[in-house]
């Protein structure tokens, strides 16, 4: 049966944490507005366009650490990235992010700085409107942080405003240093073109930091805060070819969102001491492979080289090198090295869990999913019934497509009542007549 979630008090404690995203006209998505849970599960079949909306994610990633212009090539171009049929409107992302009071050594100025809770709403438009290219056409972020007026800066073809709490400013012209205020007692800002993320490059927000005094401190630390946890979400999907062969000595954290740092990742797990990360990612592959007691990392000419320890019945222990394994015991350990690399990261991604994966060991992953969440935030992509029996209800997306529109919504009532009382677990009403989405009507 589906599990039921662990503790929320623990996930709570997470260093950041995606509550919302809202895209639109983004490859099949038209509009969306959906929640992030600490564990959130798309679920829906192929072509459903469960990958759009994890791109629509990572394309914000892409954009605030490696630029706009970048992060659309990646995707060969806006014909791509736009939906078929709105090139006129423009594609829109918004994400919403949580973040709570934290100590940090980190120091602003000459003193140390403390980071309070705050909420922090971002978005952008692009697109080509007028056949002339990529242009931006508005970006925004609305940040409420405790203590502190909510702040929001809106920047556009027709110019900056800037919101905090009661008094606003507007300039119109991005040549000039000149702003029109409407409070004429509120503090002077000094923000250039060139500090929009879109518009320039980035990271506008330390300039509240650096120029504005302690009371723009607090909003400014928060859209910082924003901005690295962001840059620092990890997307796998990880392909058992690209893990077999000895791999480079490379940095250890994070683990590459290819893999190719795997055996660095290994290692540096075994020299922490055998802490509980390593013990539960040898206990959950001791559970899924046969015969299967230890890992070695061995230094081989600049390579790192993953050997897997079986014992055969005897004192002695036979040894089988990563290339020689399977492409399901391969990948089993590439996930499980996501899920227990240390430093925890702050937001994970996993599209389909379950490729390669035999069904018998399912349920063993989903159970390191959920436990995982508790570290980091967690999304993940499936469309296997076996990995749904396994996995929290409540953490469900579906995921389907009406003609050439992808939506996306909660589980129906109905079905999850029938999971709750143990009438049919998620797998078989999935098999029986799919998992459906609650409609607005039915909400």
């Amino acid at each position: 049966m589906a599990q039921e979630s662990e503790s929320t008090a623990k996930r709570a404690e997470l260093p950041m944490r995606l509550t919302r995203l809202r895209v639109k006209n983004f490859r099949s998505i038209a509009d969306i507005d959906i929640p992030l849970s600490p564990l959130t599960v798309l679920v829906g079949p192929n072509g459903s366009g469960k990958s759009n909306v994890v791109d629509a994610l990572r394309f914000v990633r892409d954009v605030l650490a490696h630029g706009l212009d970048q992060a659309v090539m990646d995707r060969e171009g806006m014909g791509v990235v736009q939906r078929w049929g709105t090139e006129g409107e423009g594609v829109t992302i918004g994400i919403t992010v949580e973040l709570p009071e934290m100590v940090n050594p980190h120091k602003y100025g000459s003193n140390p700085t403390p980071e309070p809770a705050a909420k922090v709403d971002y978005e952008f438009c692009i697109g080509d409107l007028h056949g002339e290219g990529l242009v931006v056409i508005g970006e925004s972020i609305l940040i409420n942080a405790k203590g502190e007026p909510p702040m929001k800066v809106v920047v556009n073809e027709e110019g900056e405003f800037v919101e905090y709490g009661k008094r606003q400013w507007k300039r119109t012209n991005f040549d000039s240093d000149f702003w029109q205020r409407q409070d004429v007692n509120g503090p002077e800002i000094h923000f250039m073109k060139s500090e929009s993320y879109l518009f320039g490059d980035g990271k506008w927000s330390k300039k509240y930091v650096e120029e504005n005094g302690y009371s723009w401190r607090r909003n400014g630390i928060a859209a910082i805060r924003t901005e690295k946890e962001i840059h620092d979400s990890l997307f796998y999907n990880l392909n058992p070819s690209d893990l077999r062969q000895p791999q480079k000595m490379v940095k250890e954290s994070p683990y590459d969102e290819n893999g190719r740092n795997l055996a660095a990742v290994l290692r540096s797990l075994f020299r922490t001491g055998g802490g509980a990360n390593w013990d539960g990612l040898l206990f959950a592959l001791r559970q899924t492979v046969p015969g299967f007691s230890d890992i070695e990392v061995e230094s081989v000419g600049g390579y790192l080289a993953t050997k897997l320890l079986y014992h055969n019945g005897t004192a002695k222990s036979r040894a089988s090198y990563l290339g020689q394994e399977s492409d399901g015991t391969i990948r089993m350990m590439g996930l499980l090295a996501a899920l227990y690399q240390e430093p925890a990261q702050p937001f994970i991604c996993i599209e389909e869990p379950e490729a390669n994966i035999h069904p018998g060991a399912l349920a063993i992953l989903a159970g390191v999913i959920d436990e995982a969440s508790l570290r980091s935030q967690i999304l993940v992509t499936t469309h296997s019934p076996d990995m749904l029996d396994h996995l929290p209800v409540e953490s469900f997306l579906v995921v389907e497509k009406v003609g050439d529109t992808t939506h996306v919504g909660p589980l129906d009532a109905s079905q999850i009542s029938s999971v709750r009382k143990r009438l049919f677990t998620p797998g078989e009403l999935f098999r029986m007549e799919g998992l459906q989405r609650q409609t607005e009507s039915a909400s």
